[in-house]
């Protein structure tokens, strides 16, 4: 409950207002609308940094905070291309049992790194689509704070505007496919399906409300078994220049494979 209160708090704090700019033409239609890019659509990416802190309880009541330290850049092809590059550099604490920590005692080290090409096309002003992958490298300093395997994460996803709504609205569909191509006789394989269903609604002064901004839905190939998590995260983009938002997760099914009993993240981000 001291955690819930805690939460609420914060929620609280993060409240704000974002201006709606609309040109109406001469039969008083209202013909397009200008939005501020707030950071939340993948298919509109920024050179950024941020700085997220993740914390989780696992389904085996053991605690998980992460520090993720994040570098966007996207490069533009011309003809409505865009490459966007993405590289995460992981840092956790946890008490999470292991080959080389069996008694769950806590400890710090570094985590596996992430890196992630994406090949963004516009088709018009409501829609976009995108295709690449990411790759975890298995970069952790014990097994403790990482798989200890190689893992590649082809990725699709397709959005779509939704301006009727407000100004910088949008709902995008991405899908992973998560499996290991290398790793020691020990470690755990990997082959999941993962889905995020986002629906983002810009709020009064650059504010946002996003639902389900993380591919956490998932189903194991493995365990033949889904993960659906009912996740949410509030934000504000400030001057234009920096982004804060709070992400929370809780399973609405768990399955036999849950991925964790629930989620926080809290995230500062700067675009440059």
């Amino acid at each position: 409950m001291q955690f819930r209160s805690g939460l609420l708090a914060v929620l609280i704090f993060f409240c704000g207002a974002d201006r709606s700019l609309a040109d109406s033409g001469a039969d008083a239609e209202v013909v397009d609308t200008e939005e501020v890019n707030t950071g939340q659509d993948i298919t509109k990416p920024l050179t950024r940094v941020d700085t997220r802190l993740n914390f989780q309880v696992t389904p085996t009541e053991r605690n998980s905070t992460t520090f993720i330290l994040r570098a966007d850049k996207p490069y533009v092809l011309g003809d409505g291309w865009t490459l966007a590059l993405r590289a995460d550099a992981p840092s956790t604490f946890n008490n999470v049992p292991s080959s080389s920590n069996p008694n769950g005692a806590y400890g710090a080290g570094f985590g596996d790194a992430l890196a992630q090409a994406l090949l963004i096309k516009a088709i018009d002003k409501r829609q976009a689509f995108g295709f690449g992958a990411q790759v975890i490298a298995p970069t952790a300093t014990s097994d403790q704070f990482g798989s200890q395997s190689l893992r590649f994460l082809p990725t699709a996803g397709y959005r779509y505007s939704l301006p009727e709504i407000s100004p910088g609205s949008f709902f995008v569909f991405a899908a992973r496919y998560e499996f290991d191509a290398a790793g020691p006789p020990t470690h755990k394989p990997f082959s999941n399906y993962q889905f995020s269903p986002t629906f983002n609604v810009a709020l009064p002064d650059t504010m946002f409300l996003t639902f389900y901004p993380s591919t956490d839905i998932r189903y194991n190939v493995i365990a033949q078994s889904w993960f659906v998590p009912f996740d949410v995260m509030i934000g504000k983009l400030w001057n234009k220049t920096i982004v804060t938002s709070l992400e929370y997760s809780v399973p609405l099914y768990r399955g036999s494979a849950p991925l964790y009993n629930y989620k926080v993240e809290a995230r500062v981000g700067f675009f440059f």
